[in-house]
């Protein structure tokens, strides 16, 4: 077991780490209890939780959302249309306001990447120890991703264009399927500087380096669109399977403020701006054999005093605790 504590991050050699306990709130000896109640209490709610749904007094259903042959005027009963409004919805977000707290949000994998935030927050979006909230993405993913018109551009030079975002922050671009790297510019440093394929900021633009036969308007680019993916708020009992969420200028997802019992299992975060992964406030989280790779600045990114247990999950650069950036 490893841990990540206030006085730095201790690592293994190995980026694939099983059953390790991150925190930036101290160093942590025992596997994550998510729980703060007694074992008495757990019991007592787990027991009082299959009582009520033995007797059908609570009721777990599916939401199907299917972003090719859904409609969010149906009423996401069914996975396919069946006449009238019933069937499929098509976004996330139509299916969030449908769900209660147990049931599962069951996305059809169509190869088109769903689009996007969507946020969980507080009590009614919170499941139970016996039926979390589930989003199941069936191998479907969640992108932040849009294209970039091409008259956004304006050439400085004969190798350098440049274009302005309304959105200042974490930037994240691609030209085709390939993913741009960033050239961090120092102050007082000339955009000139910046190597070929790269790009750079400075005083809220964006710089381009690429070489004279091939400038940006003849290409395909793309950038982050959205903020985070998936914002979790204050909420309990959710698990997140399946899924890939990618090109969020900040994080893929983000658990903060309280959040408990949150699961995320076989997800794969990347090419996110910020990090794939951020856990902050008093949030607890566990990830499961998931992938984090190619994000901005952190692959995972813990806020004092939040704690992460990871198992079986594979970071391409070690997680970050916050403050040791700063």
């Amino acid at each position: 077991m490893t841990n990540f504590h206030d006085n730095g991050l201790l690592s293994p050699s190995c980026p694939a780490w099983s059953g390790q306990v991150m925190t930036a709130r101290s160093v942590e000896k025992t596997p994550m209890n998510f729980s703060h109640s007694s074992r008495v209490a757990r019991i007592s709610l787990g027991t009082m939780m299959a009582v009520i749904l033995t007797t059908g007094v609570l009721q777990a259903g599916v939401v199907y959302v299917d972003n090719r042959l859904g409609n969010d005027l149906f009423d996401g009963s069914l996975p396919a249309p069946t006449g009238g409004n019933v069937g499929p919805v098509r976004t996330l977000q139509r299916a969030l306001r449908l769900a209660d707290g147990y049931d599962t949000l069951l996305m059809t994998n169509t190869g088109v990447p769903y689009t996007g935030s969507i946020s969980l927050v507080g009590g009614r979006l919170s499941g139970s120890d016996v039926a979390p909230l589930t989003i199941d993405g069936q191998g479907a993913t969640l992108s932040g991703w849009q294209e970039l018109p091409s008259g956004s551009w304006r050439q400085e030079s004969a190798d350098l264009w440049s274009l302005a975002l309304t959105r200042k922050g974490y930037y994240v671009f691609t030209r085709g399927e390939e993913l741009l790297p960033a050239y961090g510019l120092a102050r007082g440093e000339s955009q000139a500087t910046i190597p070929d394929g790269h790009w750079g900021t400075r005083e809220g633009r964006i710089y381009l380096k690429t070489s004279e036969d091939r400038p940006p308007t003849d290409d395909q680019f793309g950038f982050a669109a959205y903020q985070t993916g998936i914002t979790l708020h204050q909420v309990r009992n959710v698990r997140i399977a399946n899924l890939t969420v990618e090109y969020f200028r900040y994080d893929g997802i983000h658990a903060q403020n309280d959040c408990a019992n949150i699961v995320l299992e076989n997800v794969t975060l990347r090419r996110n701006g910020r990090a794939g992964l951020a856990v902050t406030g008093a949030a607890s989280l566990k990830i499961i054999s998931s992938t984090i790779q190619e994000n901005g600045e952190a692959s995972l990114l813990i806020g004092r005093p939040a704690l992460v247990e990871s198992v079986d999950t594979t970071f391409d650069v070690e997680p970050t605790i916050a403050g040791d950036t700063e």
